[in-house]
């Protein structure tokens, strides 16, 4: 399977490969509930389901069944907020669903791609630099007016 982030450009690969480095390809975890999740994501596949304030996205075949819910991260538990903070967290998040796009999932993949390559103990944080995603979106720094130094602008990281 492969995903593209620029129309003419693919750069994400889940195919096994012996030299998963290949210019222009990063790896992703080629399992159901990870493609499930980047489906959810592309699609909006988040609706409210009675009962649960967050958009909630259930799934079910043969050999797994679930949910995955967008959730802010606040939520340590599903009664650590009161009903208010709730309700109205809730519909910020109803709203961020509706702002999905293409370029969530793809930012998915990349961070899950350079969260993979570095080596970590299961209590470690991992660092992920905003460059590093731009740069696997193909996006090029820009250069300073001298020719040296230069960067992202600050509407390409935003984004």
């Amino acid at each position: 399977m492969r995903a593209r982030l620029k129309d003419d450009e693919p750069v994400i690969s889940v195919q096994k490969t012996t030299n998963a480095e290949r210019t222009g390809y990063i790896c992703v975890p080629n399992v159901h509930y990870y493609h499930l999740l980047r489906g959810a994501l592309a699609t909006k596949g988040f609706c409210q389901v009675d009962g649960i304030p967050w958009p909630t996205f259930q799934f079910k075949n043969r050999k797994i069944r679930g949910l995955i819910q967008l959730r802010p991260l606040v939520v340590d538990g599903f009664n650590s907020l009161s009903s208010d903070d709730k309700e109205v967290r809730s519909k910020i998040m109803h709203e961020h669903n509706e702002q999905l796009t293409d370029l969530d999932v793809d930012v998915l993949d990349s961070l899950f791609a350079l969260c993979a390559k570095q080596p970590q103990a299961s209590d470690e944080a991992i660092m992920v630099s905003i460059d590093d995603v731009l740069i696997m979106r193909g996006l090029q720094k820009k250069i300073s007016g001298e020719g040296r130094r230069g960067g992202f602008r600050p509407k390409q990281r935003r984004q």
